[in-house]
Order: structure tokens, then C-alpha cells, then sequence
């Protein structure tokens, strides 16, 4: 990879949230739900970390020992201090995913997770990811993947790749580019494009973004 970031946004740094599908005790009820027993979880792996809040909060509250990398070191900044207020046993990293599957030190672990990873990276990405889980997770081990699937999105994915395409083409900061991309986009609609009267859902999109941060819409769009 000629780019250790291959197109990833690391201008912003990405809004910080809980997610209780990464908690082992969440993956433990799920699997005792399905009639399915669960691993002991020594070692566990969270795949893109972001922030770390999520992170932070299930490491504090376990036993295990936590693994985390994600490629902005931004969000490794603010992970580890995160982690360091809750005493955690966790190992973090700014490598990208190909670097993290390359290492050698690392254990077998029982959980891995990754949230809002799989559908916004690289083909190549997807590959290490796999790779990684193949290469690390134990066998009875259980791997949390959350992904957007495109029956929910199809009809939107036109106006967020116009917000992408806008932001791509233009020059000056993040910040900047997201707002003229907005405004554009929002023009087409004052002009009653055919678009916006084909997907009702559409302009009620639209304006949600308009009411977003540029951070989120910079990692999301």
C-alpha cells in the first residue's frame, strides 16, 4: 500500500460513542440466547478503536486483556488516556491493519471486534481483516462485525456519493469543502432536481447532514 492511510480521513478525528455489541458480556447473552455456549475470553481485540470510549469502558469492566489498534494517532491519543483513567489492561497501536497483522507478538485471542470498520474500507483492508481473524482468533472464538447493508441504502447512495464526489474535487480544508458540498447539494434540491422527487427519503437526509458535525461527516460520507 503506497498510502498507510489509503483514502482514510485522518483530518478530523472521529466523533467519540458507545457501542454495547463490542462487550464480551453482550456477545456472551447473545450466544447463551442461541442455545450456544460462550468462550472464556482472556484476550480480546478490537479492530479500529477510534476514541476508545467503548474500549475503555468494556476493558475497565473485565478481566481480559485488551488489544486495539486504529491507523490516526488521534484517536490513540485520546484512547489512551481513556484507558489510563480506567486502569485498563489494554495494548494499543496506531498501526494500520496490514502492519497489525503482520506482527508477531501478538496473542490468540478469544473475541474480536470491529464496528463501522468492514463497510467503509479498502478491498484490501477487508483482506488483511480477514487474514488477521483467520491468523488470531482461537478456535471456539467469536468475532463481532457491524456492517451497513445496502437494501437500507440504496436509494440514498446517490446523494452520498455527490456529498463525496464535491468534498473529493475541491480544494481548502475539510471543513471548508464539507460545507460547499452541502451547499450544492442543497441547491439541487431548491431546484426541485428530478432526484430529491424520485427518493422522498432524500431531503430529509440532507438535512440531517446540514445539522451534522464535519467530523462526522467526514468519516461517514
Amino acid at each position: 500500500m503506497s498510502d498507510r492511510t489509503e483514502g482514510y480521513v485522518t483530518e478530523l478525528p472521529y466523533l467519540s460513542g458507545y457501542f454495547e455489541g463490542l462487550a464480551p458480556s453482550h456477545m456472551e447473552l447473545a450466544l447463551l440466547g442461541a442455545g450456544l455456549q460462550a468462550p472464556d475470553v482472556a484476550a480480546a481485540c478490537e479492530l479500529g478503536c477510534g476514541n476508545g470510549l467503548s474500549l475503555a469502558i468494556h476493558a475497565s469492566s473485565s478481566a481480559c486483556t485488551w488489544y486495539a489498534n486504529d491507523i490516526n494517532p488521534a484517536h490513540i491519543a485520546t484512547a489512551q488516556r481513556l484507558v489510563a483513567a480506567g486502569g485498563a489492561d489494554v495494548r494499543l497501536s496506531s498501526e494500520s491493519f496490514v502492519e497489525f497483522a503482520d506482527r508477531k507478538d501478538l496473542p490468540q485471542f478469544d473475541f474480536i471486534t470491529l464496528h463501522g470498520i468492514w463497510t467503509w474500507v479498502s478491498a484490501e483492508n477487508r483482506r488483511e481483516i480477514v487474514r488477521f481473524i483467520r491468523e488470531r482468533l482461537k478456535v471456539g472464538g467469536v468475532v463481532y462485525v457491524s456492517y451497513n447493508a445496502l437494501p437500507g441504502w440504496s436509494q440514498l447512495q446517490p446523494l452520498g456519493r455527490l456529498v463525496y464526489e464535491l468534498v473529493a474535487a475541491d480544494e481548502g480544508t475539510m471543513e471548508d469543502r464539507i460545507g460547499r458540498a452541502l451547499q450544492a447539494a442543497s441547491a439541487l434540491r431548491n431546484a426541485d432536481a428530478h432526484y430529491f422527487r424520485a427518493n422522498p427519503q432524500a431531503g430529509p437526509l440532507l438535512d440531517d447532514l446540514i445539522r451534522r458535525s464535519d467530523a462526522y461527516i467526514a468519516h461517514e460520507y
